[in-house]
């Protein structure tokens, strides 16, 4: 076995670098402490991330628009109920996915995708196959490490991002419970790590709540396991300019930025012409990383398939763009790029170097789940509204005894019109159930405010509870000691 941290080496829990901690808990630093992202201390840990350190690296392309190529039936899935499942293709045509893999691999690219976009529980289960999750996720992984197993030289390692995406359900919207998507990624995080994955690659992320649930489950999965791996999250934007749930970059780059993330990106949705602007605000302001994987543009419909036109050459221009004017450090395609984009790719950057670094601190910042605000005003003070402090306020507190939800909601907003610049609410009140309060306001809040947060409670348990609705970057107020530190 190669020596820990060296280019190629293939780090799992047969590593030395892992024995003090299997079995045992997990005592790993974490990306960042109170100075910034540790860059250099990531890179010397993990190779995929000292392999990035030192040149540019390529992703393969789409995995669905390789799988159309088979014309693949229900009888492939194993019959209509599973039809579609394309994680179960790794039971009943176990062939397709490895062969998938060795062709980006031959490609040029360095690093592949597991095909387990869907492969949380709370997805299975819609498939009757969620007690299989983690049985998938771990087939997912040793297959393509095998195949890249093949192709890696001790020069030119190849790696295996463990790939996730966002689900069916958006938690922001109240479609699923933060304990039941927390667990549901615990498990496809766990069996991913167990198969090899270099890494945890949450993509298409459309939700900022639901990417904060997945970095924190796939971060309990490695302390389960004893082993670490990085974090590389790649959000999804709209040709409307946001996510999905309404978060613009910046309130994004806020969020994802006080996470325990390696690399930060985009892929998805759009071609690399509508990314530009946001790619190039995560290059000029992201500490950790930053990451690019376009569609191969917008696609047409075209008898019922869509139909993708960007060239090979096209994106190579655009990635040539991103790569030396912004930085960008890991380069590839998604939907409607194939080995033929990922090899044209591969030729012009392939040891090519970032033309910028990363920034080494970002402005301190709060955000919500749509906007992000800086701690440092133009104007010389951060504006907290207290109208949504039912100690301070007496018209919140008469909402709160009526369980005035939505006249609660209109206070708020009022207060956001009024100028304010992060929301202070606090629902503490003698005899009344503070947590399920705190529960009942955030569940509005956090989608029909627009302005940070501010989780004012002496109670640990109650500022919690208010953190699984929160996406964006909150502050929590009213801390204090008087129980003892435990």
């Amino acid at each position: 076995m190669t020596a820990h941290g060296s280019v190629g080496h293939d780090c799992g829990v047969g590593c030395p670098h892992h024995a003090a901690t299997a079995g045992l808990g997990w005592t790993t630093d974490e990306p960042a402490d109170h100075r910034g992202y540790r860059r250099d201390a990531r890179a010397d840990l993990h190779p995929y991330l000292g392999a990035m350190r030192e040149r540019v690296l390529i992703y393969d392309g789409g995995t669905g628009t390789e799988l159309f190529k088979y014309n693949l039936t229900a009888e492939d899935y194993g019959g209509e109920e599973i039809n579609g499942c394309v994680e179960w293709l790794l039971k009943t045509r176990p062939e397709i996915m490895p062969a998938i893999h060795r062709r980006y691999f031959d490609a040029g690219a360095n690093v592949v995708e597991t095909n387990s976009f869907g492969v949380m529980p709370h997805v299975l289960a819609e498939f009757g196959l969620g007690d299989r999750a983690e049985e998938l996720a771990t087939l997912a992984a040793s297959v393509a490490k095998d195949a890249a197993r093949e192709f890696a030289t001790p020069d030119r390692p190849r790696f295996v991002a463990g790939a996730i995406g966002p689900g069916t359900k958006l938690i922001s919207l109240g479609h699923i419970a933060w304990s039941a998507m927390l667990q549901s990624y615990v498990v496809a995080c766990r069996g991913l790590i167990a198969g090899g994955a270099d890494l945890i690659l949450i993509e298409t992320c459309q939700d900022l709540l639901q990417t904060k649930c997945a970095v924190l489950a796939a971060r309990q999965a490695m302390r389960e396991l004893g082993h670490e791996v990085p974090i590389q999250c790649q959000i999804t934007v709209e040709t409307t300019g946001t996510m999905l749930a309404g978060s613009d970059v910046a309130s994004a780059l806020t969020a994802l930025e006080a996470l325990p993330i390696d690399v930060i990106g985009m892929n998805c949705a759009t071609g690399p012409d509508l990314m530009d602007t946001h790619i190039r605000y995560l290059g000029e302001n992201a500490t950790r990383w930053v990451s690019c994987l376009p569609n191969a543009g917008i696609p047409r419909n075209v008898g019922g398939r869509a139909v993708f036109d960007l060239t090979p050459d096209e994106l190579v221009r655009w990635h040539q763009k991103f790569v030396k004017d912004y930085g960008v450090n890991a380069v590839g395609g998604c939907c409607g790029t194939g080995p033929e984009h990922i090899r044209a790719i591969a030729q012009a950057l392939s040891g090519k170097s970032p033309g910028r670094p990363r920034a080494e601190s970002l402005t301190p910042s709060l955000s919500s789940l749509y906007a992000s605000v800086p701690l440092k005003q133009d104007v010389g003070i951060l504006i907290v509204g207290e109208r949504t402090n039912a100690t301070g306020s007496k018209a919140f507190r008469e909402l709160l005894f009526k369980d005035d939800w939505d006249g609660m909601v209109a206070l708020a907003q009022e207060q956001v019109a009024e100028g304010a610049h992060v929301l202070d609410v606090s629902v503490a009140w003698t005899g009344r159930d503070e947590r399920r309060d705190m529960r009942e306001v955030m569940k509005r809040f956090s989608t029909a405010v627009t302005i940070p947060i501010m989780v004012d409670s002496t109670q640990i348990d109650v500022m919690e509870e208010a953190l699984k609705f929160l996406g964006g970057r909150a502050i929590l107020n009213s801390v204090n000691l008087e129980d003892g530190e435990e």
